[in-house]
């Protein structure tokens, strides 16, 4: 059994004065709406998309496998950027069925930090029959880091940019229908749901119904929570629930509090009421797939409990609850692809499967965790540069790059004034850490002519690049000529 909580809202249009779209004098052709003005942004692009021609952009997250959108029909797609403020850059999408509208509007939510269209819900909404609209919450990227320093993006992140793709969506549907939509509903999940809450306390009037499904509010409550199942779980391997358990652990939760209800139907019809003695599976001689050892027992306990202090004091009383097993794999199991893929909205098969063909093509190196270094302590850097002789350049060249600490290491070309030709990356909690790090590279290296270091004094940034997304494309055009 899933659990998906879902909070329904819809308005209540005799006790509160909507404002209603007023009708068009007819419908516009989709081109058309390329010139068609909007308020505090521009259209980007307006096109007839072919029955199942549509490929979403390399850089999407959110959706199903570009194959599943074969099934797509005909529709009128229009994409805008919204500028509210003048450090705002939200970017949205207008998705129109060319035949069979149903004459409703869908605005669909995103994920986590959202930072892309989200082409998955799109796609749902159009097979539906809907007109439908999606927003990147005015930045691009899964990170907050956009918020740094940008009190406008974070606005938009936390409910302008919602409520300007709503605006502006509705105005393009009754443009190019030549009618405004009988109906409009927001749908969306964990930060989607989040956004649909935001909507209701802040814009009532926008829709005429939203599904709020698992609102991830109250972040810090909920990412410690999140910590704490992981900690639980992850402490050691002993600790760790195998995959394979976990429908044992649901069916055991389901036959315990299926009949709480007085009907038997393999529901749990109330989870704050059901309570499970996981000792009962205890493991009575070897491990196998059908008990729990003591070690996974006291996991199983934690995930289903408060948030507590180290004097046991509870901190939170917000926990996963019985009927929530078969989803523990995302934190309390041994599958690190799994929250990628649930992002993404592909199974953990298909996402392995896209990497590892990614990795035969050459175009992906490596997937790895990445260590903010700075706020870990190592926020010291150098680069070493270094005087080699022409002659030894490859020998003395892969002995630098293996050095420990040493993160990056290049040839590069000499000039007159500027006789060094291997550059190496340190990195230390400090510079005198550095600075031992390059002096023991010295050391081995009798062949070095000449070295210096170069020490960073301001980081005006770093960041790593998305490539292929429609705004890289677009500065290649602009910048590069491609």
């Amino acid at each position: 059994m899933r659990i998906c909580t879902a909070v329904l809202f819809a308005s209540a249009t005799a006790a509160v004065a909507v404002e209603r779209t007023p009708i068009a004098t007819g419908p516009v052709s989709c081109d058309r709406l390329s010139s068609m003005p909007l308020r505090n942004g521009s259209v980007t692009r307006a096109e007839i998309v072919a029955a199942g021609a549509f490929q979403p952009t390399a850089s999407s997250r959110g959706g199903p496998p570009a194959s599943e959108f074969g099934a797509l029909p005909a529709f009128c797609r229009l994409s805008a950027n919204l500028k509210p403020s003048t450090d705002s850059d939200i970017n949205i999408e207008v998705w129109m069925p060319v035949d069979g509208w149903n004459g409703k509007f869908e605005a669909v939510g995103n994920g986590g930090w959202g930072g892309a269209i989200a082409y998955g819900g799109l796609s749902t909404a159009l097979r539906r029959g809907y007109a439908t609209a999606s927003t990147d919450m005015g930045h691009q990227g899964s990170g907050g880091e956009f918020a740094q320093g940008h009190p406008d993006k974070l606005t938009d992140f936390a409910h302008r940019a919602t409520h300007e793709l709503t605006v502006q969506a509705k105005s393009v549907i009754n443009t190019f229908y030549g009618r405004p939509p009988r109906f409009s509903y927001f749908e969306g999940c964990s930060g989607g749901g989040r956004q649909a809450l935001k909507e209701a306390q802040k814009y009532p009037n926008d829709f005429d119904g939203i599904v709020a499904g698992a609102p991830a509010a109250e972040w810090t409550h909920l990412t410690t929570q999140a910590l704490w199942g992981a900690l639980a779980t992850r402490s050691d391997s002993a600790s760790m629930i195998p995959r394979e358990k976990l429908q044992m652990l649901h069916d055991a939760v389901v036959n315990a509090c299926d009949r709480i209800d007085g009907v038997t139907d393999g529901v749990i019809e109330n989870p704050t009421k059901c309570r499970v003695d996981f000792g009962t599976l205890s493991c009575k001689g070897a491990d196998s797939a059908s008990c729990l050892t003591a070690a996974q027992i006291e996991s199983a306990r934690a995930m289903l409990s408060p948030v507590t202090d180290a004097k046991g004091a509870v901190m939170w009383e917000g926990h996963l609850w019985p009927g929530s097993e078969p989803e523990w794999a995302v934190l309390g199991g041994p599958q690190p692809y799994a929250p990628a893929a649930t992002e993404l909205g592909v199974s953990v098969d298909a996402l392995v499967e896209h990497l590892g063909a990614m990795a035969d093509r050459g175009l992906l190196r490596r997937v790895a965790a990445i260590l903010f270094h700075r706020r870990a302590g190592f926020s010291a850097n150098g680069m070493g540069v270094w005087q080699v002789p022409e002659d030894r350049i490859l020998d003395v060249g892969p002995k630098m790059a293996a050095y420990r600490g040493i993160s990056h290491c290049y040839q590069r070309p000499t000039y007159a004034d500027w006789p060094y030709s291997i550059f190496t990356m340190a990195h230390g909690r400090s510079k005198e850490e550095c600075d031992s790090i390059l002096d023991a590279i010295a050391a081995s290296t009798p062949e070095v002519q000449g070295r210096a270091t170069l020490y960073s004094s301001t980081e005006f940034k770093k960041i790593r690049l998305l490539y292929f997304t429609d705004d890289f494309k677009r500065w290649e055009r602009e910048h590069a000529g491609v």
